[in-house]
């Protein structure tokens, strides 16, 4: 039994606005941006009146598009690689090396898109997209690109797990101002 005889003696608790707003940057800021500089990006090639066409997005929180491109009569596919370069450390005496980086370059006459791929799946992406330009018998083709595999995927999902729970319990401390849901 609760030691408050009545529900309007429990005392209620007063919520600042400051606790709110570092919540929202750790559960919402830090997720967002983890996903924004390591996307993944979806790219759908289609045929279309004899043309190849792409439509390809990169994605915040896996699904929120931010940056879309679309090209028609794609003739080529590339890839770019940037290989990681090593750093002097004076205080340890030691290097270390950045990480390795490559892009998917989809190409037409005149334009390209430039589209980040880890380095492990490069060849794999490229391999299934040219094989798409080359043969007739299949009408489109849809791939997942990861960028980078510790940041989009391994450290991303467990943040965005962050920011769901922030939106639920903003949802339903609302309803409960609201007094759609009693305490």
């Amino acid at each position: 039994m609760s030691k408050y005889r009545n529900k309007d003696e429990v005392p209620q608790v007063q919520v600042t606005a400051l606790p709110i707003a570092i919540a929202a940057i750790f559960c919402v800021g830090l997720p967002a941006f983890i996903t924004a500089i390591a996307p993944i990006s979806y790219v759908h090639l289609s045929r279309h009146e004899g043309l190849i066409e792409v439509k390809t997005k990169r994605c915040l929180f896996f699904w929120i598009p931010y940056k879309r491109d679309q090209l028609r009569g794609v003739t080529k596919v590339e890839d770019r690689f940037n290989a990681g370069s090593f750093n002097p450390n004076q205080r340890t005496q030691t290097r270390t090396r950045s990480e390795d980086q490559s892009f998917i370059l989809i190409k037409t006459e005149t334009s390209e898109i430039e589209i980040p791929v880890s380095p492990v799946n490069v060849s794999d992406k490229i391999d299934q997209m040219q094989a798409f330009i080359d043969g007739k018998d299949v009408e489109t083709l849809n791939l997942a690109c990861v960028s980078n595999w510790k940041f989009s995927v391994i450290i991303a999902i467990p943040l965005c797990m962050l920011t769901l729970i922030y939106v639920i319990g903003l949802g339903i401390g609302l309803l409960r101002w609201l007094k759609v849901i009693k305490r």
